[in-house]
């Protein structure tokens, strides 16, 4: 019930009445506090990350998206993006009640027609963990600012139209489980760095323009269980540092249990563990 700081308590019906009252204290009980301070809790989105949807949707013809999905109407009304999912489709925060500024943390936009390049601050999404773009028309290159995206679990840019290098420095990444660039149009060379990831498990890479030789600090990465390299221009050997990798005999195992190399300019002997791979 609702009581007056210096009376007793009133009747609920005579409330409206009493409000109108001078010289008296609203008190309150603290649910009922709670439930009126609840719509205003939510902190906003964090500018940083709020810049880089923006971008995202400025460079990649964000109106033109798949109608289902566009921001367009989002931005226009000044909503939140972590707040109106309905606005803001594909886009996922973290955050509490009353916590500081929330950060994406998940970017779902496969198939959507994106038709651009992707913006060069994206690695300001510091908290992002799971970022899909497979299947648009994405263009030009990989920002080396992603390698600032120290949380990113799972990287999806397959079937695109990106061109340039993969960063060495995804070796900073060191939360990658999966990355596929599969179907694009990469140049250079495979980052040696990706043996570094103590994480990864998936790492395809096939149907690009990579070049050079197959680095041999692959086979230190010690989950990795899916290698896909094939149709690219890579030359001279397979490592004979691949001959290490364990293979995969069980779900519960750790091990490589897929690799393929095919379609490149490779010469020399297979390590025995590929004849392994095929059998298993």
């Amino acid at each position: 019930s609702f009581r007056w700081a210096d009376e007793e308590a009133v009747d609920p019906a005579s409330m409206q009445r009493n409000l109108s009252l001078r010289g008296h204290v609203l008190v309150l009980p603290a649910s009922c506090l709670f439930l009126l301070l609840l719509p205003c809790c939510y902190a906003p989105i964090a500018p940083t990350d709020r810049e880089v949807l923006v971008a995202i949707y400025n460079l990649t013809n964000g109106r033109q998206w798949r109608q289902s999905f566009t921001w367009t109407q989002g931005w226009e009304l000044n909503m939140d993006p972590c707040d109106d999912s309905d606005f803001f489709k594909g886009v996922a925060c973290s955050g509490t009640l009353l916590g500081s500024d929330r950060k994406v943390t998940s970017l779902l936009l496969a198939s959507l027609g994106l038709n651009g390049t992707l913006p060069w601050n994206l690695g300001n999404l510091t908290k992002l963990q799971f970022l899909y773009m497979t299947r648009n028309a994405l263009r030009g290159d990989l920002p080396p600012s992603m390698c600032a995206m120290k949380e990113l679990q799972n990287l999806d840019i397959a079937v695109n139209a990106l061109d340039g290098v993969i960063p060495e420095c995804v070796g900073q990444m060191q939360n990658l489980t999966s990355v596929d660039l599969r179907s694009n149009r990469l140049t250079g060379s495979i980052p040696s760095s990706f043996g570094s990831l103590p994480l990864l498990q998936n790492l395809l890479l096939s149907d690009n323009r990579l070049n050079g030789s197959i680095p041999a600090e692959l086979a230190n990465a010690p989950r990795l269980e899916v290698l896909f390299l094939s149709y690219n221009n890579l030359t001279g050997t397979i490592p004979a540092s691949f001959a290490q990798f364990q293979i995969k005999q069980s779900a519960a195992m750790p091990g490589l249990k897929s690799m393929d190399l095919h379609g490149n300019n490779l010469e020399g002997t297979y390590p025995e563990v590929v004849a392994e791979l095929s059998a298993v």
